[in-house]
């Protein structure tokens, strides 16, 4: 696979899935979505940088559904870049990302 670019796996309906390295665990929750009758795309964004804009501009010209997938923290991953290049170029979608919370740390006293 080429450096920046994405994979398009399934070109569905209006929901769309960008995986990270969770591709098993999000391909079987596609799997359960079709069980019920919804078919959503299918994207494998392997790589944060370089964004393959190219194709983000066809995704939110399609798509007003995305679904990210973060393998870690959701901050500073996926959906946080693909958020950033949604208002960077005034596109529109509803957009839910999966993963890790950021947890406040929390200090223990010695004592």
């Amino acid at each position: 696979m080429q450096s920046g670019k994405a994979e398009k796996f399934q070109t569905e309906t209006r929901w769309l899935f960008f995986p990270s390295p969770r591709r098993k665990l999000c391909r079987k929750a596609i799997g359960l979505l079709e069980q019920e009758g919804i078919r959503p795309a299918h994207y494998d964004m392997r790589f944060v940088k370089p964004l393959d804009e190219t194709l983000l501009h066809e995704v939110f010209k399609e798509f007003k559904k995305v679904v990210t997938v973060e393998d870690g923290c959701i901050m500073g991953g996926m959906g946080s870049a693909i958020l950033e290049f949604m208002a960077d170029h005034n596109y529109q979608a509803q957009v839910v990302r999966l993963g890790i919370p950021e947890q406040s740390s929390r200090t223990r006293r010695a004592g």
